[in-house]
């Protein structure tokens, strides 16, 4: 239902009825819940288990406590992912956060694999490294930067708290003009490949309006075979105050072109593309 060729102008409507803001509620009654849980109980350290994989986080105060156990709504998105990484495969996890996604699916891929976490958030960077060592996942590999179409310093448009992982690069829902801006690196992953990094078997894109730029620096790496699968959110509302309200269908001949020619919607902004298993 969710790639109907309609489908941009009914979450444009939405969003100017106010639709996407009710939506939300039942999330940010959950988050209070769990702030309310943290008041109660505070934990220092949250051990997050999913399918057998598993991974330790430190947790800070409650927000970043409520930001963390949000892993469980996420499951499904995780599974996708999980399906089509084995043992010995390379996972990419760009806007990597405090690494939920990166230390569970460490897991999945184990010794022999490796997980790439690129997060250019100085605040966030330095929590997931203390989750990475809390975890002790020696498979992951933390990269400074952001991603994006060409060698660049691009100005960082913080969140107010680091944990909401909403920085970005644009005028992003979750900017916070008290916490400020950050000048940080922007490369092509197609580069840092060629520069001998692993490519990915599986990626995940997460990087508030910027997922075209990614996804363009990435050609080679994508349409290589031994890509599976992407999984891409889909920021409609950053790509509309940019003036690319296009883009969304821009990024879906994108993947088409680079073999990920499945493609489903596993929900309103989460893209998955996966590689037709004639062509692996």
């Amino acid at each position: 239902m969710w790639d109907s060729p309609y489908l941009n102008r009914v979450r444009s409507a939405a969003r100017s009825l106010g639709v996407t803001k009710l939506v939300g509620v039942p999330g940010r009654v959950r988050g209070a819940v769990r702030q309310f849980g943290y008041d109660v109980r505070r934990p220092t350290m949250l051990n997050a288990e999913l399918d057998g994989c598993s991974a330790q986080f430190v947790v800070g105060d409650r927000f970043e406590y409520a930001r963390l156990l949000s892993y469980r709504e996420d499951a499904r998105l995780i599974r996708a992912l999980a399906t089509n990484l084995s043992p010995g495969d390379v996972y990419w996890d760009v806007g990597s956060s405090l690494g939920l996604y990166a230390l569970l699916l460490a897991s999945r891929v184990g010794p022999a694999g490796k997980v790439v976490a690129f997060e250019p958030e100085e605040r966030s960077l330095e929590r997931l490294r203390k989750n990475v060592a809390a975890s002790r996942c020696s498979n992951v590999q933390v990269v400074p930067m952001a991603l994006g179409r060409e060698r660049s310093k691009l100005t960082l448009k913080l969140a107010g708290h680091f944990s909401a992982g909403n920085h970005s690069l644009f005028e992003g829902d979750g900017a916070d003009p008290a916490a400020g801006v950050r000048k940080v690196d922007v490369v092509p992953g197609d580069a840092l490949v060629a520069e001998g990094l692993p490519p990915p078997t599986a990626i995940k894109i997460d990087v508030e309006g910027a997922e075209e730029e990614v996804i363009d620096g990435l050609r080679s790496s994508l349409a290589s075979r031994a890509c599976r699968a992407a999984l891409v959110e889909v920021h409609f509302t950053v790509l509309e105050r940019r003036g690319h309200r296009d883009a969304p269908a821009r990024i879906v001949e994108h993947l088409r072109a680079c073999g990920l020619s499945r493609l489903r919607w596993l929900d309103p902004s989460h893209l998955l593309a996966t590689r037709a298993r004639e062509s692996r």
